[in-house]
């Protein structure tokens, strides 16, 4: 939840249902470890797991957000391409259109 949070604030793109679904995945993930595994590890077993989990999460996380903003690039620089092809090929259709009148 805290990282849909930090999505937003960042102001990365996604749906409103990406958003939830991100979170009730988390929870069906989160819930059942919380009360079926936790109380079969011991306290120090338990921190350990947590930390790796954590740290795993957050290279996870770092790598996807770059991801995201690769992405994003790719898709402006497509549409600068796509805007550009578009001009041509207006002007070009312009030039055929005056040398048929002629």
């Amino acid at each position: 939840i805290a990282y849909e949070t930090w999505e937003a604030y960042v102001r990365i793109e996604e749906t409103v249902t990406n958003r939830f679904a991100d979170i009730l995945v988390g929870l069906a993930g989160f819930i059942p470890a919380f009360f079926l595994l936790a109380p079969l590890l011991g306290r120090n077993q338990l921190v350990l797991s947590f930390a790796v989990i954590l740290v795993a999460d957050i290279v996870m996380s770092i790598f996807g957000w770059r991801a995201s903003q690769k992405a994003a690039e790719l898709q402006k620089r497509m549409h600068q391409r796509y805007v550009m092809q578009r001009e041509l090929l207006a002007k070009q259709q312009k030039r055929l259109k005056e040398r048929f009148r002629r």
